[in-house]
Order: C-alpha cells, then sequence, then structure tokens
C-alpha cells in the first residue's frame, strides 16, 4: 500500500512541473488555437500583459526622462552656485586688504576668483564686478557673476526652461581693514 501512494506522489509532482514548464515555455496557449479555430475567443489576460505595460511605460518614460534631466541640470547648477558664492568671498577678502595699487588688486581677485572655480569654462566667463570704498570701514562690496549656460548643458530646454540669458550671481559684503 505504501508504494501506490508514493508512486502516485511522484507522478502528480511530475505533472506539476511539467505544466510549470509548458506555462513557462509558451505564454499564450490560446493563440494557435484561435488561429486554427476562426473563431474569436478573447485572450486569456497573460496574453494582454505585454501591451498593458507598453502603454504604462508609454505614459510614464517622457515624465522619467524630465525628472532625470532635472535632477541632473540641477546638480550643475547647485555646485556651480556653491564654486561662485566661494569665489566671491575669497575675492571680497581680498578686496578688503589694503593696496596701493587697484588694477595689482583687481589682477589679485581674477587669480583666485580662478583658483576656486577651477573649471576652465567658468574661469573664461566669469565677471567680477567690485564697489570700493575709500576709507578703512567702508563697505566693500564683490560681485561675482557667471552664466548659466556655461554651467550646465540646457537639458530642459524643450520643456520650457531655458538657461540662455540667466546668471548665477554672488554678492558678499565685507569692511574695508
Amino acid at each position: 500500500m505504501a508504494e501506490p501512494v508514493t508512486f502516485g506522489l511522484i507522478a502528480s509532482m511530475r505533472a506539476a512541473m511539467t505544466t510549470v514548464a509548458w506555462k513557462t515555455e509558451q505564454k499564450c496557449p490560446l493563440r494557435d488555437a484561435r488561429v486554427r479555430s476562426g473563431k474569436f475567443r478573447p485572450r486569456p489576460r497573460s496574453c494582454r500583459r505585454g501591451a498593458v505595460l507598453s502603454i504604462e511605460l508609454l505614459f510614464a518614460a517622457p515624465i522619467l526622462l524630465v525628472l532625470v534631466f532635472a535632477i541632473v541640470e540641477f546638480g550643475l547648477l547647485w555646485s556651480a552656485n556653491h564654486r561662485v558664492k566661494a569665489a566671491s568671498q575669497v575675492a571680497c577678502r581680498i578686496a578688503t586688504l589694503p593696496a596701493s595699487d587697484p588694477e595689482e588688486l583687481r589682477q589679485e581677485m581674477l587669480a583666485a576668483t580662478s583658483r576656486v572655480l577651477q573649471h576652465p569654462v567658468f574661469v573664461q566667463q566669469h565677471r567680477i564686478s567690485l564697489e570700493s570704498g575709500a576709507h578703512a570701514g567702508d563697505a566693500v562690496i564683490v560681485e561675482v557673476r557667471l552664466p548659466m549656460s556655461a554651467t550646465a548643458p540646457d537639458l530642459l530646454r524643450i520643456f520650457g526652461f531655458k538657461l540662455k540669458g540667466r546668471d548665477l550671481v554672488a554678492r558678499t559684503v565685507m569692511r574695508k581693514e
């Protein structure tokens, strides 16, 4: 009596395994039967799943693409903005020191901002403006501008957010020594 039960259990396991293998090999088993019979029968849900996934992808892909572009562009602008702020602070520190020649002071400021900005495009395209008082204790205002188009590729241009004509601006105010 024990043998037929074991044999029956093994047979049912083999049948289950072949059914699983058949289902994994053939996604839509009724496709061939529909063609041969010529009658319309609705497809099973497993056969329609691919169309639903492709439509979902069609709706989700542009949103994901815009999101990835926005993250990349925002990250590049954020990094460049930190560099511009640091360059403005360094230039203002140099401008607060006493100097006899204004042109020499300007050259030192340009050299310092170039070291902070580091990127060759940033160094070429940045602009510095200086408003300095004549006496000790007067305000020294340094403003560093860098075009946004130099800092990041204009990825969101096709979605209406353009970088052309916009600047990253950092303004620092300190007292003259």
